[in-house]
């Protein structure tokens, strides 16, 4: 089975982790300037893709998920978050609309979780969830569709993309760029812990469109302004351990989401959820006792166009 880098000129050397991931191609720090100038694409595996089809497809899909997929056209795209009973996320795929299917693309390591989500609520309706691996996705950033390539056409598709001057990078850029952007990962850092709201996913959720599974709550912590989170980008000195919880005041300050050893300077960062009171520039501390200082934070309220 082919990989990436079976496409990709020799001076791009994939860095492997002892789980396969690949961390960087040569140079992470090139990486990440490649991300933030949006000349940049993430391979991230081939099992990503559900293919829905049926007539009741689109009906079903809008019925139980937080975005509004009916108004995508054909051809388009459109981001579609599925949250539980309790508001909580089960992923925020990406869903491409054709004529006759859909084609989901999860977020990494989430496709037999969403196809089982989609299967339960699947009774009468005409529709069939087909997980398929011959589609190649290519994440931009957090927040972009990604490239999706079908297999026969990834080795002209990807001598294109680098040919324009579009570099392939690694986890270690891809994870510090989306705490930059204040952006959750789709399946890395996207899930049940965390509503929609907090994480950033306001502007995907369908306030207007009526009922869907968990709309109660994500209504009403919209409603009663009651989300108590956002993402927020902080910086200390060591990298702090997945759910790590930091302090402020002796009160509980932000959950750490992600954090890693900077690529362009000295320190580390986090991606962290922090609570709705402090500010950019707050001081927050670690369990050892070690200062993070909340650099940037994304607005409590709707996002600005």
């Amino acid at each position: 089975m082919p990989k990436l880098d079976d496409f990709l000129p020799a001076r791009f050397s994939p860095h492997e982790d002892e789980e396969g991931r690949i961390l960087h191609y040569g140079n992470p720090r090139q990486e990440l300037q490649a991300l933030r100038e949006s000349r940049a694409f993430r391979y991230a595996g081939r099992d990503r893709a559900l293919m829905v089809t049926g007539a009741d497809r689109i009906q079903l899909l809008q019925r139980i998920s937080a975005g509004d997929l009916a108004a995508t056209r054909e051809g388009g795209i459109c981001p579609l978050p599925f949250t539980d009973a309790k508001g909580r996320i089960v992923d925020a795929p990406w869903v491409l609309v054709w004529p006759d299917e859909l084609l989901v693309v999860c977020g990494v390591g989430r496709r037999t979780r969403l196809q089982s989500w989609i299967e339960q609520y699947t009774i009468l309706e005409d529709v069939v969830c087909d997980p398929q691996d011959h589609w190649w996705v290519l994440d931009r950033s957090a927040d972009a569709p990604p490239f999706i390539l079908a297999e026969h056409e990834v080795s002209e598709e990807i001598a294109e993309l680098v040919d324009e001057g579009i570099h392939p990078v690694g986890e270690l850029a891809f994870a510090q760029h989306s705490a930059e952007s204040l952006r959750l990962r789709p399946g890395l850092d996207l899930d049940e812990r965390f509503n929609p709201l907090e994480a950033g996913l306001r502007r995907d959720i369908a306030f207007d469109k009526g009922c869907y599974i968990g709309q109660e709550v994500v209504a009403r912590l919209e409603n009663y302004d009651k989300v108590r989170r956002r993402p927020a980008l902080l910086r200390g000195a060591q990298p702090l351990a997945r759910d790590a919880e930091l302090s402020h005041g002796g009160k509980r300050g932000a959950q750490v989401v992600h954090s890693a050893t900077r690529l362009d300077a000295e320190g580390a960062y986090a991606l962290g959820l922090l609570e709705r009171e402090l500010q950019e520039g707050a001081v927050l501390r670690s369990e050892d006792g070690a200062e993070w200082t909340v650099v940037e934070a994304a607005p409590l309220g709707p996002e600005k166009p």
